[in-house]
């Protein structure tokens, strides 16, 4: 029998803002009393009830553990009712708070990113973030234990993205040991939206900063890395709707290549359940020099 895909009810303990752009709500609740933290970069689906409910409606999980018969399940429910699925990073554990921090990037109203087809400024989980108060509840899926991979061996960690990134490179930098070298190169919309990391490892942090145009609307984080990235070799092709940094190879004059592997920290080739996602800013890569 397969593991079952938890599914849970947390409510909001706390809601602040980080950056201008960035909020970050801390869950609680007794459904988080088993919530295990295995690995960083842990992904979950958030369940937004639609309007007049004060809580998603959800079904339970199969009991045989059966992932897609939750989802099916769950799209039987009629779309009136059906509560909006979202992905999102675990940013943070406090197992003895039996509480999660999770980060929500806000986009400026009137930007193109945070409009909907229907015209509604920002989505539902930006709509929701922006309202949300103590006590109010959410819908969880997982984190699924696919997800729960180790960093693996590499001489150093090169981590790429846009404030849509951050939760999960916040995570990967804070997860390394003593000793462990990382370069991140992530972009945001100014000074203003930085953070800090706390981590053990030895890391350099570069801040792009776009300085007007919108997420996803410039190219400035993918020549930044090409410019500043020791060594690489061309990404292989992604079965995924990613949109990848260039396939051609970043060498700079009199730097040697090395080979390495890339793999998207959103996590590619998602099964359907995670369709609403944005998979197109989050990028690592493991890099092992040449012998």
């Amino acid at each position: 029998m397969q593991q079952a895909l938890p599914v849970r009810f947390t409510q909001v303990i706390e809601a602040r803002r980080i950056t201008p752009h960035m909020a970050r709500i801390t869950f609680g609740g007794d459904d988080l009393t088993d919530f295990t933290y295995d690995a960083p970069d842990l992904q979950a689906k958030l369940c937004f009830p639609r309007p007049g409910q004060a809580v998603p409606r959800l079904p339970a999980p199969a009991e045989d553990g059966d992932v897609m018969r939750w989802y099916q399940a769950y799209l039987a429910i009629p779309e009136p009712g059906r509560p909006w699925l979202r992905g999102h990073t675990i940013r943070a554990h406090h197992p003895r708070r039996t509480a999660i921090d999770i980060d929500f990037v806000l986009h400026d109203a009137a930007g193109p990113d945070a409009t909907t087809a229907g015209g509604t400024a920002g989505g539902p989980a930006m709509r929701w973030a922006r309202a949300a108060e103590p006590g109010d509840t959410l819908g969880m899926v997982g984190p699924s234990p696919v997800y729960a991979r180790p960093l693996g061996a590499s001489d150093w960690l090169l981590l790429a993205g846009d404030e849509t990134a951050l939760p999960s490179i916040g995570t990967l930098l804070e997860s390394l040991p003593e000793g462990a070298r990382a370069v991140a190169y992530i972009e945001v919309g100014d000074a203003a939206e930085e953070q800090r990391f706390e981590t053990r490892g030895e890391v350099t942090v570069h801040w792009v900063h776009r300085n007007g145009p919108p997420a996803g609307h410039s190219d400035l984080l993918v020549e930044t890395v090409a410019v500043g990235l020791p060594v690489s070799r061309p990404a292989p092709p992604q079965a995924c709707p990613c949109r990848p940094l260039p396939s051609r190879p970043l060498r700079r004059p009199g730097r040697p290549a090395g080979t390495g592997r890339s793999t998207g920290s959103a996590r590619c080739a998602p099964p359907p359940v995670w369709r609403d996602q944005d998979w197109r800013t989050a990028w690592s890569w493991h890099l092992r020099r040449a012998s």
